[in-house]
């Protein structure tokens, strides 16, 4: 679907030309993850070790329905990945983190390694797992002792390299331009009394829907979109919705579309993004 030259996304963008592409931030997100593993050998080595110990386990029904439960568990507590599967409030707060992750993902490159290392340490001694010696030569292929220390090739070969692809991954599969789109999207939800609410925003994102807004359109949007705004947050059938899907259909049933046509338009379109 993502082929620059053939796919879903080309045949639509043959009819128009205006239609932003974004894909999936879910599914983005576990690129990221995925992308790295295979692009790592010591990464890629460890999950197929990991696909034995789970073909082992899988062979007690008992032992995998407990591995499931476990895996759920971590899966609902992943918070950027069930943020990212939230529409309208949600999918600000999830762009947002989006965002925000960068900066402690790079400060983890820098000091996570020093961090973790004292909870591996802990798990081998608890589990009765013999521990390395970080300032030991490292031990390669074929039982080989290399010139480098533990230390170096642990943090340095494996750590910083992999946390390196994945801030690689992050910046290439969640571009500005998708989240910044998303962003201008939000910006007509009515959640919590349209407290998202940015004109400038809305402006923006019209001037992307160039056959659908016009400079003079733009203009009138201008004013309909503040008209509109302070005339539903004192409606509180408006101040209890849970989408801009549902606000468009508020709109026809109440008659506003006809008094804001255009705020409609860009609520429908929108809309008809999202599916």
């Amino acid at each position: 679907m993502r082929g620059e030259f053939n796919g879903l996304k080309d045949l639509i963008l043959q009819e128009n030309d205006t239609v932003f592409y974004v894909h999936c931030f879910v599914h983005q997100l576990q690129l990221v993850v995925v992308a790295v593993a295979k692009k790592h050998d010591g990464v890629s080595d460890f999950f197929e070790q990991i696909s034995l110990v789970v073909n082992v386990v899988c062979a007690s029904c008992k032992r995998k329905d407990l591995l499931r439960e476990k895996a759920r568990q971590r899966v609902q507590k992943g918070t950027l990945s069930t943020k990212l599967q939230k529409k309208d409030l949600d999918i600000l707060k999830g762009t947002s983190m989006v965002r925000g992750t960068m900066d402690p993902l790079q400060t983890f490159r820098d000091t996570g390694f020093a961090s973790i290392l004292p909870k591996v340490s802990s798990f081998f001694q608890t589990h009765n797992i013999a521990t390395l010696e970080m300032h030991d030569f490292y031990i390669g292929a074929r039982n080989r002792t290399t010139t480098k220390t533990n230390r170096i090739h642990f943090e340095g070969e494996i750590f910083n390299t992999l946390v390196d692809m994945q801030l690689t991954e992050y910046r290439y599969r969640f571009s500005e331009t998708s989240t910044q789109l998303l962003e201008y999207m939000g910006a007509l939800s009515p959640c919590d009394s349209f407290s998202q609410f940015d004109k400038s925003k809305l402006l923006k994102l019209a001037k992307l829907y160039k056959y659908d807004f016009d400079d003079s359109d733009l203009i009138d949007l201008e004013g309909q979109l503040e008209i509109f705004y302070h005339s539903s947050i004192k409606d509180e059938r408006f101040t209890t919705l849970k989408g801009i899907s549902e606000l468009s259909r508020l709109m026809v049933s109440t008659g506003k579309h006809r008094s804001y046509p255009l705020v409609f338009k860009i609520g429908f379109d929108i809309t008809r993004s999202n599916y």
